[in-house]
């Protein structure tokens, strides 16, 4: 062998192994890739497989409507677990037909041909909508405030051309603001609200007018940041909640619901214990761009559902006597305030209580004032839960020292009755709907 030939035929042997090393890694790797590609293909078959469907199932709610063959609660329940399987590829009309079945919610504030209306024929809808009569607020409560503020309501001259009528609201809200400045005094909060709100459509209406035009495309946030944010905050100053913004998971012990429930709003109440801060949910607000589309609709619908009834299974299981709360939907410049109520055992009602609508036109203050007397109403509510919380908590302190007292009898009243009402309340059933996740169980206590 030529001596000079060595070093050449050597690196040759090397780089022939180096090549060799090279091919087995590359290998390895394709190796991985087609193993991760299997299991997510796996887990794909997983999730679509069909689920094991459960028999029929009875709920002791006792609502029986006219030609029905089982009660109320049995029956949704029923038709929910009947089309379960098959949630992933589901219409969304049947998905929000097997989230509200599961949750065990009766929803009244859908209109034919949407969400459980198709269970029921006109006769037993109807005699629902009887059964189960809509929450409206008083809002004759702020005649007073409507007197306080009639320049507005006198303000529009349907003769005048828009400019002129849009900068004589706006000076006379103005004017009013100073009338009635709630820093000076706070008895004017409702008054000094109502001209915020006023005032806030005006510069929407003068400075974001694509907001009213549908060539235009918006997102949620153009809605929420421009308008309805500035609004929910101005209408809970001084009241001591604080309001929490974007995507975050409801105050709960039950982790499942926790990690699927994002909320857009949570108004919370807050308390410190041992040292610490601790939040409650007190109500939540779900948002969505203008004409959202049925498929969003229907599911932030279903999500403020799911998300008030955990609420009130939250405040039930703490002993405290809140059965029923209100909730927020917005679309685009759309108010809808609903409520729902556990108001059988195993079923939560819930009804629409109030819709508005801002629009681009000058001469509707009166209803502009009209939405903002339902947002105080609204307000009045999440507030007497907060009031209701913090009073119970008092009683019982004052029952630990005196057991003898009339306010420790009435508290051992209270206990059997939320004792009753704990009985009523049922699982929570969360499912995503995309299709890379299994489709979970339904609730273990979905009744009795």
């Amino acid at each position: 062998m030529n001596p000079n030939n060595y070093p050449e035929s050597s690196a040759q042997a090397l780089s022939q192994k180096r090549k060799e090393k090279e091919l087995v890694i590359v290998e390895y790797e394709l190796n991985q890739v087609v193993d991760n590609k299997l299991k997510k293909l796996k887990g794909k078959d997983v999730s679509q497989s069909p689920v094991i469907p459960f028999g029929e199932v009875e709920e002791k709610d006792e609502v029986f409507a006219p030609n029905l063959s089982c009660s109320v609660g049995s029956h949704i329940k029923n038709k929910a677990l009947e089309i379960y399987p098959c949630f992933k590829s589901a219409e969304i009309n049947d998905q929000t037909i097997i989230s509200l079945g599961l949750n065990s919610i009766l929803d009244l504030s859908f209109d034919f041909p949407k969400g459980q209306n198709t269970l029921f024929d006109v006769v037993q809808w109807r005699w629902l909508k009887n059964k189960f009569p809509p929450k409206k607020y008083q809002i004759d409560q702020y005649d007073s405030v409507k007197v306080n503020l009639s320049p507005l309501l006198t303000s529009y001259k349907e003769e005048r051309p828009r400019s002129y009528n849009w900068y004589k609201l706006y000076n006379t809200s103005k004017s009013l603001s100073q009338k009635y400045d709630v820093e000076e005094n706070e008895e004017w909060d409702e008054e000094d609200f109502c001209l915020f709100f006023i005032t806030s459509v005006l510069k929407l209406q003068k400075h974001h007018k694509y907001v009213f035009d549908d060539n235009f495309n918006k997102s949620e946030w153009d809605y929420l940041c421009k308008f309805w944010s500035p609004i929910m905050e101005k209408l809970f100053e001084r009241s001591g909640l604080r309001l929490t913004w974007g995507d975050t998971t409801l105050s709960l012990d039950d982790i499942q619901s926790k990690n699927n429930m994002k909320v857009d709003l949570r108004i919370l109440q807050d308390e410190t214990v041992q040292r610490f801060n601790k939040e409650t949910d007190t109500a939540v607000l779900e948002a969505s761009k203008e004409d959202p589309g049925l498929l969003k609709y229907q599911s932030d619908h279903c999500k403020l559902m799911v998300e008030s009834k955990n609420i009130i299974d939250m405040y039930i299981d703490k002993g405290h006597n809140v059965d029923n709360v209100d909730c927020l939907q917005i679309c685009g410049l759309d108010l809808v305030i609903l409520n729902l109520s556990l108001s059988a055992p195993g079923l939560y009602v819930a009804n629409e209580v109030f819709f508005g609508s801002i629009t681009n036109s000058l001469s509707r203050v009166e209803d502009m004032l009209k939405i903002a007397f339902n947002l105080l109403s609204f307000k009045r509510t999440v507030l007497s839960i907060k009031n209701k919380n913090q009073e119970e908590k008092t009683c019982f302190k004052q029952n630990t020292k005196n057991i003898k007292s009339e306010k420790y009898n009435q508290e051992s009243e209270k206990k059997l009755f939320i004792g009753n009402k704990k009985s009523w309340t049922r699982g929570t059933w969360v499912a995503n709907r995309d299709s890379e996740t299994k489709i979970p169980p339904s609730p273990h206590n979905l009744t009795t």
